[in-house]
This record gives C-alpha cells, structure tokens and sequence, in this order.
C-alpha cells in the first residue's frame, strides 16, 4: 500500500480529487471554472441505517471486465446501497480507478480477508485450486459482520452482465430480494450453472445473503470429511465454497436457492486460464435454458437446450432479444 496517494474520482457528480494517506481520505477537492471546493477529512464508512451492501469480487482485467465492471458500479449507483470493492492486486485496482465512473467519491477497496479460524476452515474444505476464491467469497460474510449489515449482494463484477439497462437490473434485484426476505432464504443466487448440473450443483456469481444467520456456526458444525465425501463421483474431489453451500443446502436443510429471469440474455465470460467456456452467453425461456452456441453454433440440442428444474424461482423482465442484443452491442462487447 502506497504512503500517500492522489487519486483521480469520476463520479456522476463531477471528476473529483483526493489525496488519501495509507488509502484513508484526508482531502477532497473539486475544480471548477469559477471556484475551487475543498473538504477536510472526508470519512469513507459505510452508510447510516443501511440495510443492504454491495460487494463487488473483481479479480482481473481482460478486455471485457471494465464494462462488466462500469455496469455494475452503475447498478450500485441506482439501488443507493453502499459497497465495497474486494481486490486483491494493486495494477487491477489501478485501472478501475482511471478508467471507471464511481457513484460517489466513497470508494472502498478491500482486500481478501478472514479471520484466521476462517482461513484454516478453507483450506481444510476446498481444494487448493479454489482456496483464494472461497477465501474472496468468505470476506464478504466476514466484512459484513464487521460492519453489521443485514443483508448482502455478492457478485463476481469483472466477468458477468445481465444484458439489459441498469434500471430493469434493479427491478430484478429487488424482485429476489424481496422474494428471499418473505420467504426466509439464506443465500439466494442467480442460475450461473445449477440448470446445467441439473441441481446438483450451487453457485456463487450474483448472490444475495442474509447475514442474520448464524454463519459462523454454521460453518463451525460443518462435518468437513462428510461434505468431501457427498456425491465424490460429481465433484471428483474439486470441492469449492460453492459446494459447501450445496451441501448445506441437500444435507444440512439450510434454505439456500437459485433463480432465473424469464427472457434475459446473461453473460458470463468464465475464463479459465484463457478457455472460454461455451456455456457462458444463456437465456432462459419457456421452462428452458438456452445456449445458442452449442444449441445453433454446433447443432448440439441436448446440451445447449435444457429444462430448468422446478425447484429454481422464476421472476419476469420486459425485455426483447433485440433489447439485449443492442445492449450488448454498445456497452458490452469490444470495450
């Protein structure tokens, strides 16, 4: 962490300056035609009275994640949520600082973090190729219980879009958390791979999570060696956070569910050590989940053409192809 720094805010309001010490504001300024406005000391802390924070989980910069990345501080700006920023690498952090706009000039990085028992925990129940990101995915449980929010959304911002205008994002976001608040659910995600492992398989990617459970003890009564063992034969050992919280959700009953959105197109770039995966652009419709490129692109209509189980929760958009091709033409691609 650099000493002190001068950093340059572009914000909805305007473009800002700050000078921060050991990344802590200490001075604000904004240059103007007729005047120059100063404030002392700005205090970057969380909200009063919110319920609801933001976590956006970015981890690199390819050629589509400052789109991804603008898409989702946008979204942040229309709910009014405060949020955070986990990164872990300084030259990422530097680009999403130059290149972005904020909501707000109360820009909060963080870096992975959990409290050492937590740490032991994952590295005890996940396999080593995933122990940086399950310990990513536990600082959002871990910062929000520092700060005492109720609720939070954790989502995977560098390499993810729902392919539509901010404001019917919102609507979308609200819908599920609404729905999860009236019905009790503990951890309630979008459909990133669960219709494609026919439920046998949970997904963290844009997560809404009630922090009113007792987390860490549920974690603390987690029978380590019997989550290894449950259906060994799918997960081959390649045991994540995601599938813990399967196993939560099929052997220890906590309510945790999956979503879709009628008609949305939805992106995930999923690049895995530079592959591609071809399930990564779907859309859902009429009970089914569609991936053009294996169901058009190579003819493959069992794999690219599958029903949504039941147990998935289903909201509506006012959306068309031509919408969400459109968007994707003018914020997402080429950026």
């Amino acid at each position: 962490m650099r000493l002190l720094k001068k950093l340059k805010i572009r914000s909805s309001k305007g473009k800002r300056r700050q000078i921060r010490l050991l990344d802590i504001p200490i001075l604000e300024y904004e240059k103007r035609p007729d005047k120059t406005s100063y404030k002392l000391f700005p205090i970057c802390k969380v909200k009063k009275n919110e319920d609801t924070v933001v976590y956006l989980k970015v981890n690199a910069i390819r050629n589509y994640s400052l789109a991804c990345i603008q898409l989702w501080l946008n979204v942040v700006e229309h709910l009014g949520y405060d949020y955070y920023i986990i990164c872990d690498k300084t030259d990422v952090r530097d680009q999403i600082e130059k290149f972005l706009t904020f909501p707000n000039s109360n820009i909060k990085f963080i870096k992975s973090q959990v409290s050492l028992k937590q740490k032991l925990f994952v590295q005890k129940s996940i396999h080593k190729k995933w122990v940086n990101a399950g310990i990513a995915h536990l600082t959002t449980f871990y910062n929000a219980k520092k700060i005492n929010t109720k609720y939070f959304w954790n989502i995977d911002a560098d390499d993810t879009a729902l392919l539509i205008k901010e404001k019917k994002i919102i609507k979308i976001l609200k819908d599920a958390e609404k729905y999860a608040k009236d019905n009790n659910i503990l951890a309630f995600s979008l459909d990133m791979w669960e219709t494609w492992t026919r439920s046998k398989h949970w997904f963290f990617g844009i997560t809404f999570t009630d922090t009113r459970a007792n987390w860490t003890k549920i974690f603390d009564e987690l029978n380590t060696k019997d989550m290894k063992s449950y259906r060994l034969d799918f997960h081959r050992g390649f045991t994540n956070l995601d599938w813990i919280f399967t196993y939560l959700r099929d052997v220890s009953k906590i309510n945790i569910q999956t979503f879709y959105v009628e008609n949305l197109r939805f992106i995930h770039f999923c690049d895995f050590g530079g592959r591609q995966r071809d399930q990564g652009l779907c859309y859902w419709e009429n009970g089914f989940i569609h991936y053009p490129m294996l169901e058009y692109v190579f003819k493959d209509k069992t794999s690219g053409c599958l029903s949504i189980p039941d147990n998935l929760v289903k909201f509506e958009t006012d959306t068309t192809n031509e919408e969400c091709l459109n968007f994707y033409k003018t914020r997402i691609r080429g950026v």
